[in-house]
């Protein structure tokens, strides 16, 4: 009799597990056929709330606590270290999504994520990476592949998850742009790299511009040629997890495989102190600054939501007192600052 209770007991938990993972599955399809996400953030969701069904196990979804929620966001992480304050806020996120979700559906009575916040995320000077480290890995002996990845991000600003997305046929080779290709978060955009490789090799030539524009245009014919469809090629490593309440990548690389290479690539030539990938993204904008480009043109290739964002980098790409000229000896003041002179002198 007590084998049987015991059976009957590992059953009821083990269909409970089921219905988390339905309920997982369900949101999911939700965010996809309703919401209309992008095929990778679902992915990225899916990766997410496969930690956190782990963590709950064959406990109801319906019987957690804020506390419990609380102790699975500050769970160790692989190296051992609490996660950042913007990987909490993106799993906060996910999680208080996934609860508006059921208690919206009537899969729970209560909203235990209502007073789950996590760590303020605080804006910091964005740093762009010096000259002397990005030539050194640049110049290296590089594969095709990493040469196109780096230069997606350096010269042409594309955010990793947005370089990883980037399909073959989103490139026109004949116009020089890259057309149609998905934004972070959603939204269609141009950029047009080979006027921005050409503006690099006109005012910034030590960078090396005119080597990714090779690269990038063997890259995209090849692809062509052996019928590819996505411009990197590293969607099928045999390594990438696939995730259960999303499925596989449609093809496209992980992104973050591009974080594990351009890491592992920096360890490789020993650079002391390494740069993500979201580094280059602000050494493209960075740059574009130092290169004396309007800043509501920077804004706009920058894919930025606020010219208030783009201001951030003024304080570490422009120097403001280069703006004063040395004229035998005197400070004399820049053109811009002699035109505002002009205009307020009255007639």
């Amino acid at each position: 009799m007590g084998a049987l209770q015991n059976a009957e007991a590992a059953e009821r938990l083990h269909r409970q597990a089921r219905k988390n993972r339905m309920l997982a599955r369900g949101y999911l399809d939700w965010l996809k056929h309703v919401r209309h996400r992008q095929h990778l953030t679902v992915w990225q969701y899916g990766g997410k709330l496969d930690s956190f069904l782990a963590f709950v196990g064959e406990r109801p979804l319906d019987g957690l606590t804020l506390d419990e929620l609380e102790t699975w966001l500050d769970r160790p992480r692989r190296n051992g270290a609490k996660g950042a304050a913007a990987t909490l806020a993106g799993e906060s996120a996910v999680i208080r999504g996934f609860y508006k979700y059921l208690l919206g559906h009537g899969h729970v009575r209560t909203n235990p994520c209502m007073l789950l916040l996590p760590p303020k995320v605080r804006n910091v000077n964005p740093k762009a990476i010096e000259d002397g480290t990005w030539l050194r890995v640049w110049q290296a002996d590089l594969s095709d592949d990493e040469r196109v990845a780096l230069g997606l991000m350096y010269f042409c600003g594309l955010r990793r998850a947005e370089a990883a997305a980037l399909r073959v046929d989103q490139v026109n080779l004949e116009r020089g742009r890259l057309q149609h290709f998905v934004r972070k978060g959603g939204g269609e955009d141009v950029f047009p790299f080979r006027s921005a490789v050409q503006l690099y090799c006109e005012r910034l030539p030590h960078l090396g511009a005119e080597r990714f524009l090779e690269a990038f245009e063997a890259r995209v014919q090849l692809a062509v040629t052996a019928g590819e469809s996505f411009v990197l090629a590293w969607g099928t490593d045999p390594r990438l997890r696939q995730r259960p309440f999303a499925g596989p990548l449609d093809g496209s690389t992980n992104p973050d495989q591009l974080n594990k290479r351009v890491g592992r690539l920096q360890q490789r030539l020993g650079i002391k102190q390494p740069f993500t990938c979201h580094a280059l993204r602000h050494s493209f904008v960075s740059n574009l600054l130092r290169m004396d480009i309007p800043l509501h043109v920077v804004s706009r290739l920058a894919n930025h939501s606020d010219v208030t964002t783009t201001m951030r980098y003024v304080k570490t790409a422009l120097d403001p007192l280069a703006e004063y000229l040395c004229d035998e000896g005197r400070l004399v003041p820049s053109r811009w600052c002699a035109s505002l002179e002009r205009q307020s002198t009255p007639a």
